[in-house]
């Protein structure tokens, strides 16, 4: 579930986190997008409610692309 994860959180940033458009995108149901987020957030021990949470995932995953 790593990678899924990851591809979650991403589509999550380059939504804007909406969650409707994420769980379109990804085309996955809303309980299943909801149910990773718990993940995500368990695991990281940072709630994606947080504005300071999205801006360390966004700029983790841009730094991931630059790299990429």
């Amino acid at each position: 579930g790593g990678e899924e994860l990851r591809r979650t959180a991403e589509a999550l940033c380059d939504t804007g986190f909406s969650q409707v458009e994420t769980a379109s995108r990804l085309g996955i149901h809303a309980n299943t997008l909801r149910y990773r987020m718990e993940r995500i957030e368990a695991l990281t021990g940072r709630s994606l409610a947080l504005p300071e949470t999205r801006s360390l995932w966004w700029l983790a995953l841009q730094l991931e692309r630059l790299q990429g």
